[in-house]
């Protein structure tokens, strides 16, 4: 049984679910995302964005000053 006290373990099993599931194109995926975004620009309000490694379960905290594009952090949250 999978329990919240092993959450890498518990991510790499619902990684494992995630990748198997049948979705989109990525393109078309991160397209819908983005029309979906009220803005591309992180907002200058603190706001972070958690995303899990879907092979390893490693837990992830995307923020502004990462420089990582804001597309890319909300894309990374959602399963692919």
């Amino acid at each position: 049984m999978l329990t919240r006290r092993e959450p890498a373990r518990f991510g790499r099993a619902m990684g494992r679910l995630a990748l198997g599931a049948r979705t989109v194109e990525e393109a078309e995926r991160r397209g819908v995302i983005a029309s979906r975004l009220p803005s591309h620009e992180w907002p200058e309000r603190p706001l972070q964005v958690t995303a899990v490694n879907a092979r390893t379960g490693a837990f992830r905290v995307f923020e502004r000053d990462e420089r990582v594009p804001l597309l890319d952090a909300v894309a990374a949250s959602f399963p692919r």
